[in-house]
């Protein structure tokens, strides 16, 4: 019998966001998983990840201003972060 595994729900993104994905050292990326009312907002400079959170949400309105909260909080530039959408776009 195999023993349960017990995995956070976020698992599959950071899989998904460092597998077979070659980063430049300096490279600012920020990966955005849009589900039925809640938010993946993965952050990640090279190899290295910087951020990961989940929020709730209503409106368009709201991932808007969470990613560019992030980013400010991060001190992220908009100009220079690759943004990546996934999920029900």
């Amino acid at each position: 019998q195999k023993p349960i595994e017990q995995v956070h729900s976020t698992r599959g993104l950071l899989e998904l966001a460092f597998r077979k994905s070659p980063s430049v050292a300096a490279e600012e990326r920020m990966e955005l998983t849009i589900e039925h009312n809640l938010i993946h907002l993965l952050t990640k400079q090279g190899n290295r990840l910087i951020s990961l959170n989940s929020f709730h949400w209503q409106a368009p309105e709201d991932i808007v201003y969470f990613v560019l909260f992030t980013m400010e909080q991060l001190g992220l530039s908009a100009e220079k972060t690759i943004l990546v959408l996934r999920g029900m776009i």
